[in-house]
């Protein structure tokens, strides 16, 4: 697998280029390994993986939520370092399955990654480091929560015109008692990227009446136009 970023880690749209890592920690049981894929241009963490073992598959569970999440976009760029994980035929072939492309970092260049690197350092200090972790089950819900409830909301979005849309997917994640991470989709929206504007409320004529309604026992309408 070649390396295609050569440390330039900008995009010009979503879904051009991924980063994926993977790191260890420590609990009161044994490790537990993260695999976390981040789009470069919308700066957002879209697919990770938790397991107590570094395996392939951890690297393909993340790949596959990716996908899940993005809705199946082709000819992204994925670019990892050269972990076995990463070079191992079964991780190549799921990203030939999925329409990606593979991107590896050179031979004894840390910072070929770096980018990727870097969110895990923050990562560590707003949660992994902040206390002992008794168990996996419960620096999963963690990173879960950190995940889906600060970074990615907080995450800097880049000048989105008025007719540039992205498409956005709902979904749920839910942590089963394996360890395994569930991701199902839910509906396939489309938003504009910009700052929404606040929009004024409905007016609650309908509900108000239905309730004066069922409180009088009236059928006919009390308010005219």
């Amino acid at each position: 697998m070649m390396t295609l970023v050569q440390r330039n880690f900008t995009a010009e749209r979503p879904n051009q280029l991924w980063l994926t890592y993977i790191i260890e920690h420590h609990t009161s049981e044994e490790k537990l390994y993260l695999c976390a894929i981040k789009d470069v241009f919308i700066n957002r963490i879209v697919g990770y993986s938790m397991d107590s073992r570094i395996n392939v598959q951890l690297a393909v569970n993340a790949v596959e939520m990716a996908v899940a999440h993005r809705g199946h976009p082709c000819g992204v760029t994925v670019h990892s370092d050269r972990g076995s994980q990463f070079r191992s035929r079964k991780f190549t072939q799921a990203l030939e399955r999925q329409g990606l492309v593979g991107s590896m970092g050179r031979v004894g260049a840390a910072g070929d990654n770096a980018a990727m690197e870097s969110f895990f350092n923050m990562l560590q200090k707003n949660v992994l480091d902040r206390r002992w972790w008794s168990s996996r089950q419960e620096l999963r819900l963690a990173i879960v929560g950190y995940l889906e409830g600060r970074y990615n909301r907080k995450s800097r979005r880049r000048g989105f015109g008025e007719n540039d849309r992205e498409p956005v997917r709902g979904y749920n994640v839910r942590v089963c008692r394996s360890g395994r991470i569930n991701l199902r989709v839910n509906q396939t929206l489309s938003r504009p990227r910009s700052r929404a504007i606040p929009q004024p409320a409905k007016p609650l004529v309908v509900s108000t009446l239905v309730t004066w309604k069922r409180m009088n026992g009236h059928t006919s309408c009390p308010i005219r136009g």
